[in-house]
């Protein structure tokens, strides 16, 4: 077999080929978390349907002998043991929830090791293509649906998605029931995860219209038009999204894929109209969306939600001064209890975990790119998709939401496979 310098070890040299079966088991996973809404347990708990699935995966993997070790396993193997040692510490370490934070890193990795065994087999580029078109194309149906509101559609669907009802049931509305902007929440169930599902699309389509401009590429299954129409429609979801960390970095990727997709200077002054018209088609739908998406003032602190988020970030700050190294662990009583919303991921791993969890946090989007900063412009997806989460972390909790973390981990896992070769034992089935 060979493999990367990104590879560090294998527990086992003979590992099977991944069949149809895991392939389906895949799909199924990705479109679970696109379309199928969690299951209510409690007040409190909700499970997705990929919460059982990840466990037939690691069954899959035990049987199938596929035991994979790489720097970003070391990382997350670090993270755990980080989690672990801050539970122990800390005086709430009988409360059974706090190990359940080990095991969504546990959760995260198996999805990573089972994306590396699938796709390291199941080389059809082809039909990757048309499963994401499709679902992106059914999301796109989906959410204009629920900005019209057609046939009563958010009473009746979207609602199932939002699990504790709040940004459906105040979909148009402010937080004193008058006139708001109507950020769309989608499959998602909130505006600002929508927003980071529809920019890894923007994503996605950015990296098929830079393959368009290779003289050879085997990911040119879609027409110029056709890519340039998904990309631009990706665009206009995520600004309907109205999420301005989401719109911030929507910008950053933007400016980089022109970068990479080396576009002639009308097509760019043609697309910068259509997305100027996208936001002046968001007010003319909705005439507040943008009084509530450029109501920024100059000083930070003058700005509703930023000078809340300033807050909760001095408190959590000053609260890790007194414990730096260890941090408070999960705490998930606390957090219960005073409503906690950080939305700020390095600083919620800081006080969750100290400087070690910050660090941990940090090799999750360092590690990829520098294992693999030799060929990273060969696959710039991955490029786009990690700016996305660090710069949207800034400002919510992407990682701590368990679709985008399982998008995430197949999207890692996938990009893995394309800077890996990875010979099987053609004799195991």
């Amino acid at each position: 077999m060979t493999i990367s310098n990104y590879n560090f070890a294998f527990n086992q040299s003979n590992f099977g080929k991944s069949t149809r079966a895991d392939s389906v088991l895949l799909s199924i996973t990705f479109l679970s978390i696109l379309f199928v809404p969690s299951i209510k347990i409690h007040s409190e708990l909700f499970l997705g349907i990929d919460e059982f699935l990840v466990v037939v995966m690691g069954l899959r993997l035990i049987l199938k002998r596929f035991f994979w070790i790489d720097k970003l396993i070391l990382v997350f193997g670090a993270l755990s043991l980080f989690i672990l040692v801050s539970i122990v510490i800390n005086s709430h370490r009988t409360d059974y929830r706090e190990y359940l934070e080990i095991q969504k890193v546990v959760k995260f990795v198996v999805f990573y090791l089972f994306s590396i065994f699938v796709f390291k087999d199941f080389t059809s580029k082809k039909n990757i293509i048309y499963i994401v078109t499709s679902s992106f194309v059914i999301l796109l149906i989906f959410n204009f649906l629920h900005l019209f509101n057609l046939f009563y559609f958010n009473e009746y669907v979207t609602i199932l998605y939002d699990t504790d009802g709040r940004d459906v049931l105040n979909f148009g509305k402010n937080s004193i029931g008058g006139p708001g902007p109507k950020r769309i929440v989608g499959t998602m169930g909130n505006p600002n995860i929508n927003a980071i599902l529809f920019l890894f699309f923007v994503s996605f389509f950015s990296f098929l219209l830079i393959e368009r401009n290779k003289v050879e590429s085997s990911w040119n299954y879609l027409s110029k038009n056709v890519l340039q129409l998904f990309f631009l429609l990706s665009i206009l979801l995520v600004i309907l999204c109205q999420s301005r960390t989401g719109i911030i970095a929507l910008f950053v990727v933007y400016i980089l894929a022109i970068f990479f997709r080396r576009v002639k200077w009308f097509e760019i002054l043609l697309e910068v109209f259509l997305i100027i018209g996208f936001f002046g088609l968001s007010a003319f739908l909705d005439t507040i969306a943008l009084q509530y998406l450029f109501n920024t003032k100059p000083q930070l602190q003058e700005n509703n939600s930023l000078a809340v988020r300033l807050i909760i970030w001095g408190k959590l700050i000053n609260m890790w001064a007194e414990q730096p190294f260890f941090g408070y662990g999960p705490n998930k009583a606390y957090i219960y209890k005073e409503k906690l919303y950080p939305e700020n991921e390095y600083v919620f791993y800081l006080w969750r975990y100290g400087i070690q969890g910050l660090l941990a946090y940090l090799a999750i989007f360092c590690a990829p790119i520098f294992y693999f900063y030799k060929r990273i412009k060969e696959f710039t997806f991955i490029i786009f998709v990690i700016i996305i989460i660090s710069l949207v972390a800034l400002m919510n909790n992407p990682l701590s939401n368990p679709k985008i973390s399982v998008l995430f981990a197949l999207i890692l896992g996938f990009s893995v496979v394309q800077f890996t070769k990875i010979e099987t034992q053609s004799n195991l089935k």
